[in-house]
């Protein structure tokens, strides 16, 4: 598993929330089909990592896991079937991703997700790669896990002076840690939980760690917090954005 990857949003103030993350956070737009009521945004290091939809409410809709290949993230559709969580649904983007859509056993929205191609940004251009089924062929070995060094181009506006480098993760407070941790080791397949300060639980398996950590007065269930790291950004700073998620900004390394 490469880790936590991407971010759904739906607010009314899509607008206000995606310059937030364009001007504030450093994002650029990774696509642009024309539809007003979603932004796709992305620090170019994946096709999206952050996804905005207009809606009549403000939620998080869905965390994005990624996976290296078709092949492990069918292994761990078995291992969702045999679980408590609730598969919502199966999809297919030909040429780009297939994905499993479920809930955690705190019904937490995931977007359980493995590339088809090492090279999406092709299909971010437009250029439709050959479709992919579920069937998996043992005889093909996975080739999919590793992509080009290039980054994908964004768009920034022209007067931009934060640039994001990359997604770093976030926090999820749950009401039972205990009990979800043996749910993202297990049967999502996170290869480690680190135990942090404070009884937070850091689960690796990727680049972008999910620090799982105890609901508390002033942090209900839910994504408390997400981080990207800014090229050029002299200290850390911590803002809300409009949905009122706490976002962390880091200095690049």
């Amino acid at each position: 598993m490469r880790g936590f990857s991407h971010l759904n949003l739906h607010t009314e103030a899509l607008e206000e929330a995606k310059n937030f993350y364009v001007r504030q956070c450093g994002l650029g737009v990774s696509r642009d089909d024309g539809n007003e009521n979603a932004a796709f945004l992305s620090s170019g290091s994946n096709h999206h990592e952050v996804e905005i939809f207009r809606d009549d409410r403000p939620f998080v809709r869905h965390m994005g896991l990624e996976y290296d290949s078709p092949a492990e993230l069918e292994a761990c559709l078995h291992r969702l079937e045999g679980s408590a969580a609730i598969i919502e649904r199966l999809s297919l983007v030909p040429g780009l991703m297939q994905s499993i859509f479920c809930r955690d056993l705190e019904g937490n929205g995931l977007h359980l997700f493995a590339n088809l191609t090492t090279d999406w940004r092709a299909w971010q251009k437009g250029e439709s790669g050959q479709a992919e089924t579920w069937v998996v062929d043992p005889t093909r070995p996975p080739d999919r896990t590793s992509y080009p060094a290039a980054p994908l181009d964004v768009q920034h506006p022209p007067d931009s002076k934060r640039f994001a480098s990359r997604f770093l993760g976030g926090g999820l407070a749950a009401a039972a840690p205990d009990a979800l941790r043996p749910f993202y080791t297990d049967v999502l397949g996170y290869t480690e939980i680190l135990q942090m300060d404070g009884g937070s639980q850091s689960a690796g398996g990727g680049n972008n760690r999910l620090v799982i950590e105890p609901a508390g007065a002033g942090t209900p269930p839910g994504l408390a917090w997400i981080s990207f790291a800014l090229s050029g950004l002299a200290s850390p700073e911590t803002l809300r954005d409009p949905l009122g998620l706490t976002v962390h900004l880091l200095p690049a390394a």
